[in-house]
């Protein structure tokens, strides 16, 4: 009997655990999201309000976008990177006004140990696209 309750217990808890590994790979894939659409708002900003617009990777762990509304009022939002996300160096990416374009390329990393998978977002000079290039770990 008392090995029946153990089985029980056991199977009942199995998929309490992995459905917490679960929530956090797709809460990371939730945060990933997040950073690439704000580049893009944040790009398409500087396009329309032609007022430069600007990204803040911070090494401590989180991203600040700096762009302006269509009433050009000044927004800021910040993204945290969760624990289980390593990013690369810090960086500043500035959108010229008008274009949308960045004045200098870069190449900017996330490693998500979760997903297991590393990637590599380069940002093209001129046009300001974000390329993204995902690689296994």
């Amino acid at each position: 009997m008392l090995v029946v309750l153990m089985v029980a217990s056991v199977m009942v808890t199995l998929p309490v655990l992995s459905y917490q590994k679960w929530q956090q790979k797709i809460s990371n894939q939730q945060v990933i999201s997040d950073f690439e659409n704000g580049y893009y708002r944040t790009q398409l900003s500087a396009i329309q309000v032609s007022k430069r617009s600007y990204i803040y990777l911070e090494k401590a762990g989180c991203v600040t976008f700096v762009y302006f509304d269509l009433d050009e009022n000044q927004r800021t939002e910040v993204i945290e990177w969760p624990a289980s996300i390593k990013t690369s160096d810090e960086a500043t990416i500035t959108f010229l006004a008008n274009s949308g374009g960045v004045t200098k390329a870069l190449t900017y990393s996330l490693v998500d140990s979760l997903n297991e998978i590393k990637i590599i977002y380069t940002i093209q000079l001129g046009s300001g696209k974000l390329v993204k290039k995902i690689e296994s770990l």
